[in-house]
């Protein structure tokens, strides 16, 4: 029975982790890539429609919260209700109460690293999610079966064997008749309704980076990578102009590097310039190769030129490792709505771009803006980029249209807005194009509006600076993101929040450190017993830390490496690793301890150390990634193993410590498992939205460490009056 028991326990972990990783996929796709969201699959797939949400329209704060908790609350239940329940069947082994609760969380970290392994190494590649969820809920009622005949009470055991074995013999009839692969596609294809009503689906695929979408509507084909709009071909006109003023903002672009999209009709239009090499960085392989059948001719000839070379891998990590030097570098990519593509508009970034600048270089990097109109939100989004890319260079230039675009550089005179300048270099080249003329730099450059833009960024009074530990242009995105859901008054949350001082976010947690405090002090003449709360406290305090720290590591390996998208499920067993490592170190150890009080302290201790010395050793790490990128990526999953091991650690300990003030396993069992879950919640929901985009990594890892010493300071007191008691 105890092997049953430990087996239904690995499945659920199992089950739980594949269900994350699909969740998270799914609404990358709903959400355009935004990483604040979780979801549910089949609802997730046609949420847009359930919430009226109009095309290209962003879901709203409130929505997407209000959403997510409805729809994972079912499956998030199950899991809650079954820990305990298993915990209070070991019971019945004769081991130790609290080695067996330990047991449990081991075992169900152990399901919950092999499913993250599994689906992110082998399943995803190879099955849709409908596939997926089907094959393990079918382990699940299998499971589910074979519990039921060991239940003691017969009439118990036939009613819920019966229950058991049809529901199981249904799902096999249901998986063998292809229902849940037409399930799969029928929901891909309402998804794709939902999101772009009109265009027609041609194709689309996973790959490890993204799910890639390629529709047509009429003539012109249109690019999607996780719902977001990325690019439309054949369209010369714009792919001309685009490149055409872009190239010639630059005296002699001899080589250059290009990073985003490109080959649906840009290179062939730079290659008409005097370039002896062009380096195109493509971070998907497979986004090529959905649009190559799709290309016109001569697009699919440039992709083939000698001087064109084509690297398949993340831009930064080009621009960080790259011993190539360039005239001029192009960063044509969306804006930075998400915590990704937010690191190619910091000043880190900008100073590894100058790095590789030759003398007299340019760098050249846009982002989405308004033609008439620069309310504050706009101008600080934009003016963001513009204050991060003077903290590298002198001379900067901005565009006006839909588009800013900036171009930086150390030299003054090598971007110019004068037209008379810019023709010249355009007739000087000879450039034969039937979609681009000199005349095109009066249209893309009128006066009126290059003067009204720089009037706008001169009456800017306050300075906001983008970087790898403080992602404001990824919280400006989230304002407009606000007033793009369409719901009133949203932009102003966000706004609200960004003016408020980083200190005030520490006072919820003093405060409530304080009326503890005076509680106990109160109360210590009624003989009260404070340590189960404490106990509770720390726990809770745990679970917030180790959610944050693995929210805070995923955003930092994207700064670094530069892709999530197929790293998910490998970071999250990574971290389950580190859990189920602490919790059996510390279940082997647990009853050697004289005071697992003191302990529990010393643990507190080190989780108030690790988030401290945090940023330190991500900034190593991203340096050292030049010399021996092998070396940099395995010391930053070490720091995601570590931080598991330390949350791991505590949960035999408060359970150990909370059984010798309370009885009975099973509530024991629950009510510490409710108080890690419940800090979890709060870790995910507030690390993600608020502590990183508003007070960056340096201070929420502050706040985290702040956070867990108020655990340690209501420990130390339940300590002390154990003292004198």
């Amino acid at each position: 029975m105890v092997f049953l028991l430990q087996a239904s326990f690995f499945l659920l972990g199992l089950a739980a982790t594949i269900t994350q990783v699909i969740f998270i996929r799914e609404f990358l796709v709903v959400f355009y890539g935004n990483e604040l969201c979780l979801g549910i699959i089949l609802l997730i797939r046609t949420l847009r429609g359930i919430l009226h949400i109009a095309t290209g329209e962003y879901i709203g704060l409130v929505p997407l919260i209000i959403s997510s908790f409805l729809l994972i609350l079912p499956f998030s239940l199950i899991i809650g209700f079954v820990f305990p329940f298993a915990c209070r069947l070991l019971m019945k082994e004769g081991k130790p109460p609290a080695i067996q609760i330990g047991l449990v969380y081991i075992v169900e970290a152990l399901g919950s690293v092999v499913g993250g392994l599994a689906v992110s190494l082998y399943l995803l590649a190879r099955f849709p999610p409908f596939e997926i969820c089907s094959f393990f809920a079918l382990l699940l009622l299998a499971n589910s079966f074979c519990l039921s005949l060991v239940l003691e009470q017969a009439k118990t055991k036939v009613y819920m064997a019966t229950f058991s074995f049809f529901f199981l013999l249904l799902y096999v009839l249901l998986l063998t008749s292809n229902i849940f692969k037409a399930l799969d596609e029928h929901s891909l294809v309402k998804r794709w309704d939902i999101l772009n009503p009109g265009i027609t689906l041609v194709t689309s695929q996973e790959s490890k980076y993204q799910h890639i979408s390629l529709a047509r509507q009429e003539a012109q084909y249109s690019l999607f990578g996780n719902g977001q709009w990325i690019s439309s071909f054949p369209d010369d006109y714009q792919s001309a102009s685009l490149a055409h003023f872009l190239l010639t903002e630059h005296p002699n672009p001899k080589e250059v590097l290009l990073i985003g999209s490109g080959f649906e009709g840009m290179i062939k239009e730079i290659l008409k310039h005097p370039v002896s090499r062009l380096d195109y960085v493509e971070l998907d392989p497979r986004l090529i190769e959905t649009a190559l059948p799709f290309l016109l001719p001569q697009d699919r000839e440039a992709l083939r030129k000698k001087n064109v070379r084509t690297l398949y891998t993340d831009g930064r990590h080009v621009v960080k490792t790259t011993k190539d030097r360039y005239d001029e570098i192009i960063i044509n990519l969306p804006d930075p709505s998400t915590a990704m593509l937010n690191r190619y508009y910091t000043v880190d970034f900008f100073q590894e771009v100058k790095r590789i600048l030759k003398a007299g270089g340019l760098l050249v990097i846009g982002v989405s803006s308004s033609s008439n109109y620069f309310g504050k939100a706009i101008r600080d989004y934009a003016g963001s980029v513009y204050d991060s890319l003077h903290e590298m260079f002198p001379y900067i230039l901005i565009s006006p249209g839909e588009r800013n675009w900036f171009f930086a550089s150390d030299y003054p005179g090598v971007a110019t807005f004068d037209r008379d300048v810019l023709r010249a270099r355009y007739e000087e080249r000879r450039i034969d194009s039937p979609h681009f003329s000199p005349l095109h730099f009066q249209l893309l450059l009128p006066r009126d509006r290059v003067e009204f833009v720089e009037q706008a960024f001169r009456e800017r009074t306050q300075k906001i600076v983008n970087t790898d530990l403080q992602p404001v242009t990824y919280f400006y995105n989230l304002i407009l993101w606000g007033i793009s859901s369409g719901e009133r008054g949203k932009e102003n949350i966000f706004q609200a929040l960004r003016e408020i001082r980083w200190y005030w976010f520490f006072l919820p947690v003093i405060f409530i450190l304080f009326l503890r405090v005076m509680y106990l002090m109160v109360s210590r003449s009624k003989r009260a017993e404070p340590l189960p709360f404490n106990c509770l406290w720390a726990i809770g305090t745990t679970g917030f830390t180790g959610m944050a720290l693995e929210i805070i590591l995923i955003f930092s390996f994207q700064n670094i490496y530069g892709y999530i998208y197929q790293q998910i499920g490998i970071i999250v067993a990574l971290f389950m690793v580190g859990l189920a490592l602490g919790s059996y170190f510390m279940n082997r150890l647990i009853s050697r301890f004289e005071s697992g009080l003191r302990t529990l302290i010393s643990v507190e201790c080190l989780l108030i150390i690790y988030p401290l010395l945090l940023p330190a050793l991500l900034m190593f790490i991203s340096r050292s990634l030049t010399g021996a990128a092998a070396i940099s990526e395995s010391c930053f999953m070490l720091l995601v193993m570590i931080a598991g091991i330390l949350t791991g650690l505590e949960f035999p300990l408060v359970a150990r410590l909370y059984l010798t003030k309370e009885g009975g396993s099973g509530k024991v069992a629950g009510m510490v498992d409710s108080a890690d879950h419940f800090g979890a919640c709060l870790g995910a929901l507030l690390t993600g939205t608020l502590l990183v985009p508003i007070l960056g990594l340096k201070v929420s890892c502050i706040f985290i460490g702040i956070l867990n010493l108020t655990s340690v300071t209501l420990l130390v007191m339940s300590l002390l009056q154990e003292r004198e008691v």
